[in-house]
């Protein structure tokens, strides 16, 4: 007969209430649907880009200044877009890892004393955090003090996380049903004859190298420059040619993190941001559907579980905590909706801001078209060295087939000459 826990301990509504689970999984939710919109607006805001650095290429030319403003309203209405998203990310990323932060003290403060069922919600509610962090970290390069100080707040959330999640493996060894507190129900969660604490070490195991995969391929996002420049370091080796010294330039994170980079950058970016949505696609409803499983699984077995029911003071301080995300989602809505009135309303009349801005994207314009005929040029290279090879095949089955031909003469003559003495006898 399968064993069964007799108890999980005292309810503690600081970490395991209903206000707190549902503030970390609405955040995470939040997020998750925010990076979706922003990997849409920025591959729209790439397509143009390019399409707009193509026209001024068959436009041959043309002086970038005095090219039609439709020409660049509509890299404008993309580029509003996606600096409107990514500050939504960054500022819930600051919102949910504080949150993390404090409960993850709290947790670690009463270590020794949380029974396995809340060190077991604690950790899927805390992975839930590596979801924001990860898209705001691949949504952009900020080198100001703001920016500074989120990837320090990160990176002592993963130094707490990997802390917490080592003590509570640590702990899960002295696992036994007869010891209230030293057991959970895993009821939907492993099968019943599974064994503890070793499914739990495996879940806790992968679980939490799959968060710290998630934040390495985010934190690539630090050194895109590195990428561009092996990306076309490697190319220029396979055509056995140097680049231009245009191509090689290395790229600083400060001027990444500038709102206009580059084409080549975006797409590396772009691609950084699709791995990370995929992986948390994945991650996101793993750690809810842990939670609120365990959650309603245990309840009947802790003492005074009505508690963590309650909406006391803790259970709706978390909640409002999502109201920067509303107020922050009204705002940006309405600083884009300014912005679009003002646009229309000035499209002759330029103040000194517009011009400059408008300079700003002829710079941006010139080095896409630069972009643009590098790309050229690499395609070109590859297309002669394409040339190169099927010429030499070429040439070589042709001194086969010539070397061959003497002989297949011979051959003919030879059988025509075995005809006629055969006919003749």
């Amino acid at each position: 007969m399968m064993a069964k826990c007799i108890g999980v301990g005292d309810a503690n509504p600081d970490i395991a209430g209903i206000g707190i689970l549902l503030s970390f999984c609405i955040q995470a939710a939040f997020t998750f649907v925010i990076s979706i919109v922003a990997f849409a607006f920025d591959l729209n805001y790439i397509k143009l880009r390019r399409l707009r650095a193509r026209q001024a290429m068959d436009n041959g030319g043309v002086a970038l200044l005095e090219m039609p403003k439709i020409w660049h309203r509509d890299v404008h209405t993309w580029y509003q877009l996606q600096e409107t998203t990514k500050a939504l990310l960054e500022k819930n990323s600051d919102i949910q890892t504080a949150t993390g932060l404090a409960l993850l003290v709290s947790a670690l403060a009463q270590v020794k004393t949380l029974s396995f069922y809340h060190m077991h919600l604690v950790y899927d509610t805390v992975s839930l955090v590596a979801i924001s962090n990860c898209a705001a970290l691949v949504s952009s390069l900020d080198s100001s003090v703001a920016g500074t100080i989120r990837y320090l707040s990160i990176a002592l959330w993963a130094i707490l996380y990997l802390t917490y999640t080592s003590l509570f493996g640590v702990r899960l060894q002295s696992w036994d049903y007869n010891n209230p507190g030293h057991c959970y129900n895993t009821h939907r969660l492993s099968t019943p004859n599974a064994k503890h604490p070793l499914v739990d070490d495996i879940y806790i195991s992968f679980t939490c190298l799959y968060v710290f995969y998630t934040l390495i391929i985010a934190a690539f996002k630090l050194s895109p420059f590195w990428v561009y420049n092996f990306s076309f370091q490697l190319l220029a080796s396979s055509i056995g040619q140097d680049l231009p010294k245009e191509s090689r330039r290395k790229r600083s994170p400060k001027k990444l993190s500038k709102s206009k980079r580059s084409l080549k950058d975006l797409q590396d970016n772009n691609f950084l941001q699709y791995s990370v949505i995929s992986v948390a696609f994945l991650q996101f409803p793993l750690h809810a559907y842990s939670t609120f499983t365990l959650r309603r699984s245990n309840e009947s077995l802790l003492n005074s579980s009505n508690v963590e029911q309650a909406w006391g003071f803790s259970q709706v301080g978390a909640m409002v905590l999502l109201a920067p995300n509303l107020i922050g989602i009204i705002i940006a809505v309405h600083k884009y909706l300014r912005w679009e009135s003002r646009e229309h309303g000035n499209i002759d009349n330029l103040s000194a801001a517009d011009m400059k801005k408008r300079e700003e994207d002829a710079t941006q314009l010139e080095e896409d078209i630069g972009e643009l005929r590098l790309e050229q040029e690499h395609k070109e290279g590859l297309r002669r060295v394409q040339e190169r090879w099927e010429s030499r095949f070429f040439n070589r089955r042709v001194l086969q087939d010539v070397e061959l031909e003497p002989e297949g003469e011979q051959a003919q003559t030879k059988r025509v000459e075995q005809q006629g003495k055969s006919g003749g006898v």
